[in-house]
C-alpha cells in the first residue's frame, strides 16, 4: 500500500511556491525577456556575418601596386570606412582613415597599423573586433585595386 502523504520537504516547497506565485511568474518573464533578447543579438550578428559574406575581397598583392596614394572604401548597414593609403616601392607606408561612421570598430582601426607593419591586408585580426576587421580588409583591398 502507498503512501499518498507527501513528505515534509515536498510539502514545505509546494506552499513556498504558493506563497510565493507572483515572483515566480516575475521571475519567468523576465527569464523569457533575456531569451528574446539573446536570440535578438545572435540574429544581429548572422545577418553581419552574412552581408559581410557578400562583399567583394581580392587579397591584393602590395608588391604588384605601382606607388602612389589610393582612396578605398567599405559599407555595409553597421559601418562605413574610408581610407587613404600610400604604397611605396611595394611597401605599405602609410593608411589614413578618412571617414569612419557606425556601431562599433573603434578598436579595430589598430589593425591598419598591423598592416603597414607585415606590409600585408590580411594580418591577425583583433580578438572581439573581427566582423569590423573585415570592413577594414575590404576597404584597404578596394583601394589597391
Amino acid at each position: 500500500m502507498k503512501n499518498n502523504k507527501k513528505t515534509p520537504v515536498f510539502e514545505k516547497f509546494f506552499n513556498y511556491l504558493n506563497d510565493h506565485e507572483s515572483y515566480i511568474k516575475w521571475i519567468g518573464i523576465l527569464v523569457c525577456i533575456l531569451l528574446i533578447i539573446a536570440f535578438y543579438f545572435i540574429s544581429l550578428k548572422r545577418q553581419r556575418i552574412t552581408e559581410l559574406s557578400k562583399l567583394s575581397f581580392k587579397n591584393t598583392q602590395i608588391e604588384t601596386v605601382a606607388d602612389g596614394t589610393y582612396e578605398g572604401k567599405c559599407s555595409t548597414s553597421f559601418m562605413h570606412v574610408v581610407v587613404e593609403v600610400t604604397v611605396e616601392n611595394g611597401k605599405l607606408t602609410k593608411i589614413d582613415l578618412i571617414e569612419s561612421k557606425g556601431f562599433k570598430g573603434k578598436n579595430a582601426q589598430a589593425i591598419l597599423d598591423q598592416m603597414i607593419k607585415e606590409n600585408k591586408i590580411l594580418v591577425e585580426p583583433i580578438k572581439h573586433e573581427e566582423l569590423y576587421c573585415i570592413v577594414f580588409y575590404v576597404a584597404v583591398d578596394d583601394a589597391l585595386r
